[in-house]
């Protein structure tokens, strides 16, 4: 009974080794991964969401701060919206262009 039980086990263990040794190489293989302002992203899609977020994120507080500043120094209507598009244009190129994916 013993002697079975042994032979069992033996006969499981090359069985298993059997198993593991052609996934080997699948788990030594690195996944790639893609990486945008520090943090690491398991795909290009999700990657390019994160990344378009910063840019609108950048044109919105660009905007609010060029029409903030115009209207602190005194400007008018029309130059406090030319200063909230170029705060907008600013701003949407350096939230895109902090690293790419």
């Amino acid at each position: 009974m013993i002697e079975k039980l042994h032979q069992f086990l033996a006969a499981a263990a090359v069985a298993s080794l059997a198993l593991a040794v052609p996934t080997a190489p699948l788990a030594a293989k690195e996944k790639t991964m893609w990486e945008y302002d520090g943090k690491y992203y398991k795909s290009y899609a999700e990657c390019r969401r994160e990344r378009k977020k910063a840019e609108k994120k950048g044109a919105i507080i660009g905007a609010a701060g060029g029409a903030v500043t115009s209207a602190i120094l005194g400007a008018n209507v029309g130059e406090a919206a030319l200063a909230a598009g170029a705060g907008a244009l600013v701003g949407s190129q350096v939230g895109k262009a902090t690293k790419k994916c």
